[in-house]
């Protein structure tokens, strides 16, 4: 959010557009994705950013968060399709 010092987590995070403006007000922020590709190169365009942090697993069965761990949690757009072609 635009106040800062928030962490946040954001599922299905992909290519970080919304991650990558929510560091910018210094929020803490954990990109979830299952694409390690697509985090890596969110990683690569944050990669001066101390702020930021990518998870690559499939939410939720793969991460364990304590349930009071973030103040906000944000998901847009995001889908997962298993065994889809």
């Amino acid at each position: 959010t635009k106040e800062g010092n928030n962490i946040i987590l954001e599922l299905g995070a992909g290519y970080g557009n919304v991650s990558s403006r929510a560091v910018e007000f210094n929020n803490k922020v954990i990109c979830n994705d299952a694409s390690e590709l697509q985090l890596r190169e969110l990683s690569e365009s944050l990669r001066d950013c101390k702020n930021f942090t990518s998870l690559a697993a499939f939410f939720p069965d793969e991460v364990d968060f304590a349930p009071d761990a973030f103040d906000v949690i944000y998901s847009s757009r995001s889908i997962q399709m298993e065994n889809a072609l």
